[in-house]
């Protein structure tokens, strides 16, 4: 929690008394980004990145193993928009097969905006939150996080990134059984 005032005098109950407070991430994860480097955007890199409508196949393996995803031709309209008002800046736009975990990981950190119109899915599982948003799984199978077609939280925190805004048009779901069971949010 961080006091977002000075308190004008001392309170006997202070938390239902005393000044606002504003509660957000952990304070070792807010230093964790702080610190983590990031990559200049060179003058002559695309204005934007954007991510839409990914071929998402069945999950084989991870924490949504069996899921089908269904597709979202309507996000492809949005990377569009996104194209026209950047223009005549260029806009990388990454769709179907090419919105791959391991191409959006390459392009994220090479511009100044992001924005990824998808699936997510979030959870509290053992206190741990899950969470992440789906791409394109790769054309070859492979069993590395790092390529799964699940852009996880823990896997944003450690890219290497240097856009000043971030847009998520995501359609999320609540995992409540992580095996089998999701529900719209």
């Amino acid at each position: 929690a961080l006091v977002t005032a000075k308190p004008e005098r001392v309170y006997k109950d202070w938390l239902d008394q005393g000044p606002p407070l504003r509660y957000g991430s952990s304070a070792t994860s807010l230093l964790m980004l702080a610190r983590r480097e990031s990559v200049a955007i060179q003058a002559d890199a695309s204005a934007c990145l954007s991510v839409s409508n990914p071929d998402f196949g069945i999950a084989t393996s991870g924490p949504v193993r069996g899921q089908s995803w269904s597709p979202l031709p309507g996000t492809e309209r949005e990377s569009e928009t996104v194209r026209a008002a950047f223009a005549p800046r260029a806009v990388t736009v990454l769709s179907r097969n090419q919105a791959t975990e391991a191409a959006v990981r390459e392009a994220a950190g090479l511009v100044p905006y992001l924005h990824l119109a998808t699936h997510g899915f979030v959870t509290e599982r053992r206190g741990d939150v899950l969470a992440g948003v789906v791409l394109a799984k790769p054309e070859t199978a492979t069993e590395r996080a790092e390529d799964d077609g699940l852009l996880q939280i823990y896997e944003i925190y450690d890219m290497k990134l240097s856009a000043s805004l971030a847009v998520l048009s995501v359609l999320f779901f609540l995992l409540r059984d992580v095996e089998d069971s999701f529900n719209f949010l």
